[in-house]
């Protein structure tokens, strides 16, 4: 989609970084081995920085068994959207 930045996510063996797709920067490491983490890390891509914050969690995934697994989630912490026809400036 044009306009739409896709990040990747980097993991040669158990550590995780992301990345924008055409970007150069990498981010700082992801946590994602221990539960209960609630972290943040930058990108900077045409100087301009984004800013996403992740959690990992253990949640129960089968009640019979007893099996547990961790989800990290990664989401982005300032979303604007514009609905007007109006230019919008932040500073």
């Amino acid at each position: 989609m044009k306009g739409i930045d896709k990040l990747y996510l980097i993991s040669p063996v158990r550590e995780v970084w992301a990345k924008f797709e055409a970007g150069t920067d990498i981010s700082s490491e992801i946590n994602t081995f221990t539960p209960g983490t609630n972290e943040k890390f930058q990108l900077v891509k045409k100087n301009r920085i984004y800013e996403f914050g992740y959690s990992t969690e253990v949640y129960l995934a089968n009640k019979m068994e007893f099996i547990y697994t961790k989800i990290t989630t990664i989401s982005p912490l300032y979303v604007v959207v514009n609905y007007t026809k109006s230019t919008v400036l932040f500073a």
